[in-house]
């Protein structure tokens, strides 16, 4: 048995989520929507910290930066985690550089989580707006908004504690921050996985579950098992991941590489 470290991890959590958001698509017959998985969008050195996966349905695009953290780690939600370019890569500054290299209308900008909630005490409540349950993407979450206002008050400086931030701050369009904050959702306390091992919870129930709705195991895809369809959604990511390829993927094509029929619409 072997143990995973933290980054290999967090790779195969990736490929269930976006397994997930695939075969949500095809079970609502959306065969056209597009994916790239892990692939880095912008140009001339602006780092692009929301690689991990862009959605790109009619007229709208989703990009999501997906972090793990298993059950024995825990990894708790923070200030530090978004102040600071520590270990997570999610220093505020660096994410807003991205946003403003890629954003256009009818973008979405999402960091999941599978991180616990902030703990009451912690200071990324003084600059956080909880969300209602209508913004989750996935089941049992809580999303949030940074509040600009209460991070760096209109006519003021930013929190003397966001010091990467604050240094930045000089060179940066307040207006132009508050936009991108203003659209940056993140979505805490999402499903924790056995990456792969049990399908009956977590992340993998919810992706069974949701291969099941695409009508998988019975007529004309009983050729297929639900399982089947998961480890081979999972498989098509890691490819894709790996071959860094620059034209994305259309849900249509990965059934048509599973071997799916699609019913709707002939």
């Amino acid at each position: 048995f072997i143990v995973l470290d933290s980054a290999h991890q967090g790779y195969i959590y990736q490929d269930i989520l976006g397994a997930y958001f695939v075969a949500q698509e095809l079970a609502h017959g959306k065969g056209t929507t597009r994916f790239h998985f892990d692939y880095k969008k912008t140009l001339n050195g602006v780092p692009d910290k929301f690689d991990d996966l862009a959605i790109y349905y009619e007229g709208t695009k989703s990009f999501i930066q997906i972090k793990y953290s298993n059950d024995e780690h825990q990894h708790v939600l923070t200030k530090q985690d978004f102040a600071s370019s520590s270990a997570y890569n999610l220093a505020l500054s660096d994410l807003f550089e991205t946003w403003k290299a890629l954003n256009g209308s009818g973008c979405a900008w999402r960091v999941c989580l599978a991180w616990e909630k902030p703990m009451l005490g912690d200071p990324i409540q003084t600059v956080l707006i909880q969300l209602p349950d209508s913004e989750s993407l996935l089941p049992g979450t809580t999303c949030y908004q940074f509040n600009c206002d209460a991070l760096w008050p209109e006519h003021g400086e930013v929190l003397s504690s966001w010091r990467a931030l604050g240094n930045r701050a000089k060179s940066i369009d307040r207006t132009v921050f508050k936009a991108f904050l203003d659209c940056l959702v993140l979505e805490v306390n999402c499903p924790k996985s056995t990456l792969l091992k049990d399908y009956n919870q977590g992340l993998e129930r919810l992706l069974t579950r949701t291969i099941e709705r695409i009508g998988i195991g019975i007529y004309p895809n009983d050729h297929l098992t639900v399982r089947q369809v998961a480890e081979s959604l999972c498989t098509i990511i890691k490819r894709r991941r790996a071959t860094n390829n620059s034209t994305p993927i259309s849900c249509d094509e990965i059934a048509h590489d599973i071997n799916i029929i699609q019913t709707y619409g002939g």
